[in-house]
C-alpha cells in the first residue's frame, strides 16, 4: 500500500523501491477487479449502441434477442479481463525491455513489468472517470460506439477531421500523458536511462498500442453500416 501512496505523491520513491524489489501483484489485482466492474457497468452503454445500430433494420423482438446475446458476450468479456490484462502487460513489458536493451542492460523483465503495472493504474482511473462521465451525460445521448470515450481530445466530429485523426485524438488525455510520464520516470530511475531515451521508449511503445487499437476500430467502422467516416 505504501507503493500506491508513492505513485501519486512521490513516484520517484516508488520506482526506487521497485528497482530493489520489483513487484506487480497489487496493481494487477486492482486493475483486474476494477476492470471487471467497469466492463459490467459499461454494458448498458454498449447495449444502447446496439439498439441504435439495429433499430432501423430489425424488429423489437429481434433487437431484444440481439441484446441478450450481447449481454452474455459482455459477461464473458468481463470475466477474461484479468487474463487479457496480464497478456497485454507481458507484451508491453517485453517491448519496453527490448527497446531499453538497445541503450542499457540495467533493466530486467520483472522490473519492466513492475513499471508497466503501477503506471497502468492511471489509465484505469481514466476509464473509471470516463464511465462516470457516460452516466452523467446520459445513456440516451449515445448514438454510436464513438460516444463511449469522453475524456480524449476528440472534440471535433469524425466528418470534419477524418476517422484516423479522430481516433488518434481519442487516445490523448490527461491520463495517457500521466501514464507516459510515469513510464519515463520509471525507466529513468530503474534503468538509469536518460529522460530523452526513456521518452523514446515509452512513446514508441505507446504509439504501437494506439496503432493497434486504431486499426481494429477502423476495420470495425468499415464493417459496421453507417459508421465509416
Amino acid at each position: 500500500m505504501t507503493n500506491l501512496k508513492h505513485l501519486i505523491l512521490e513516484p520517484s520513491r516508488l520506482f526506487l523501491n521497485l528497482k530493489e524489489k520489483p513487484t506487480w501483484i497489487v496493481p494487477f489485482v486492482i486493475v483486474a477487479v476494477a476492470g471487471i466492474i467497469i466492463a459490467i457497468l459499461m454494458q448498458p452503454a454498449q447495449a444502447q449502441v446496439t439498439v441504435v445500430k439495429l433499430q432501423e433494420m430489425l424488429s423489437p423482438d429481434q433487437i431484444d434477442a440481439a441484446l441478450q446475446r450481447a449481454k452474455r458476450f459482455g459477461l464473458i468479456t468481463a470475466s477474461i479481463v484479468p487474463l487479457v490484462t496480464l497478456i497485454r502487460w507481458a507484451i508491453v513489458s517485453g517491448l519496453i525491455l527490448m527497446l531499453t536493451n538497445l541503450f542499457t542492460e540495467k533493466l530486467n523483465f520483472k522490473q519492466s513489468l513492475s513499471i508497466i503495472s503501477y503506471s497502468n493504474l492511471i489509465p484505469l482511473a481514466g476509464s473509471a472517470v470516463n464511465t462516470a462521465a457516460i452516466y452523467i451525460k446520459g445513456l440516451e445521448t449515445i448514438s454510436s460506439s464513438y460516444d463511449l470515450w469522453l475524456i480524449g481530445l476528440n472534440f471535433w466530429s469524425r466528418e470534419a477531421i477524418g476517422m484516423p485523426l479522430f481516433l488518434f485524438l481519442s487516445e490523448i488525455s490527461v491520463f495517457s500523458v500521466w501514464y507516459l510520464v510515469l513510464v519515463v520516470l520509471g525507466l529513468n530511475t530503474i534503468a538509469d536511462l536518460s529522460r530523452g531515451k526513456a521518452a523514446f521508449v515509452a512513446v514508441f511503445t505507446w504509439l504501437l498500442g494506439v496503432a493497434f487499437r486504431m486499426g481494429l476500430a477502423l476495420m470495425g467502422s468499415q464493417l459496421a453500416p453507417g459508421t465509416a467516416g
